[in-house]
């Protein structure tokens, strides 16, 4: 995929310099970054080649010279923002600029609409990981151990995660596309890389994409829309790994079944450990027993009044005995190489 061009300009230089950092560590596959002394050096150049321009903490009058290259400036404020760019506030998290960017690139629309054509090269070198979340009574968990699994597998390679699962807790607030045209994307196969973009939100290590905000266009899913969604975001953005937060029931498991390679299943108790008997009978029923031979059970504490509190459980269970079984699961079998 051909990376977006950015060049970075501002005058806070030990900011300047943290924020580069930042986008190195967890953006570098998908930007190529450029960095200017000042605006005199920025001037300079040929700024057409760029697809965005980053500035911070200078003043209006040094700007005025780079009016005509408004609709690719995001100026990053702190007293007041300028009203002749594109503005957002400097003191926030990276993730959170990076997203403001990339809907102001979405709405140039400067990137054409293009068949997709995949090589499968990823796929058939096997240089990817599917892997599955999913539990039988206790839904409300599925997001904290989907993102904690995220977070950990983000350490070591290019992660993102998708939600399937309805009223998970994951928001798509101001989001300009989601899930649902993803699925449109992928089952049409011509997109534009800004469109695709816009439906991708950011966390510190690992990006989702934004759920859906009608849950019924979900059943329309099958396994060749599930493949092409594989297809897109390996091929395409060059994601390694692919966290599927799985609906209810066992529509998403099966269509999958071909791709996953873990399913990391919340152990259930008391009623719930019932069901969960009955759910990994069913799949011995359906022919599924190489699925049920790659479940991993994940005990989870008793976690009371946990919705819309995810991000708080997923930051505990990370550093406790759950990031510990995962990391150790996802970690200590080669299945990274650096």
């Amino acid at each position: 995929m051909k990376k977006i061009k950015i060049a970075i300009c501002m005058n806070d230089k030990t900011y300047e310099k943290r924020f580069i950092r930042c986008l190195m560590n967890h953006y570098k596959e998908r930007y190529e970054i450029h960095s200017y002394q000042d605006i005199v050096e920025l001037e300079a150049d040929s700024l057409d080649e760029y697809d965005a321009i980053l500035l911070a903490d200078w003043m209006k009058e040094m700007l005025e010279s780079l009016i005509l290259q408004r609709e690719k400036i995001l100026y990053l404020w702190v007293e007041a923002p300028l009203m002749e760019f594109s503005c957002t506030q400097k003191h926030q998290e990276v993730y959170k600029i990076v997203e403001q960017m990339e809907r102001q690139l979405e709405g140039r629309g400067d990137m054409k609409e293009k068949p997709l054509a995949v090589s499968n090269a990823h796929i058939e070198n096997n240089t990817y990981r599917m892997i599955g979340v999913y539990s039988v009574a206790s839904p409300l968990l599925q997001l904290p151990l989907a993102s904690t699994l995220a977070e950990i597998c983000g350490e070591k390679s290019r992660t993102i995660l998708i939600d399937l699962q309805a009223f998970s807790g994951l928001t798509n607030t101001d989001a300009a596309t989601n899930l649902e045209d993803v699925m449109v994307i992928a089952t049409s196969g011509v997109y534009s890389k800004n469109r695709l973009l816009s439906a991708i939100g950011h966390k510190l290590s690992w990006d989702y994409i934004y759920p859906v905000k009608n849950s019924s266009c979900l059943c329309e899913c099958n396994e060749k829309v599930y493949q092409k969604i594989k297809q897109l975001l390996i091929e395409e953005l060059g994601y390694e790994t692919l966290i599927w937060n799985l609906g209810e029931g066992l529509p998403d498991i099966i269509e999958l079944s071909s791709s996953l390679e873990q399913l990391y299943l919340v152990a259930e108790q008391g009623t719930g450990t019932w069901r969960e008997q009955q759910f990994l009978q069913e799949l011995k029923e359906r022919g599924k027993e190489k699925i049920a031979d790659r479940i991993t059970r994940i005990e989870t504490p008793t976690t009371m009044d946990c919705n819309g509190e995810w991000e708080k459980i997923a930051k505990q269970w990370k550093w406790g005995s759950i990031g510990d079984l995962l990391r150790k699961s996802e970690w200590n079998d080669n299945k990274w190489i650096n």
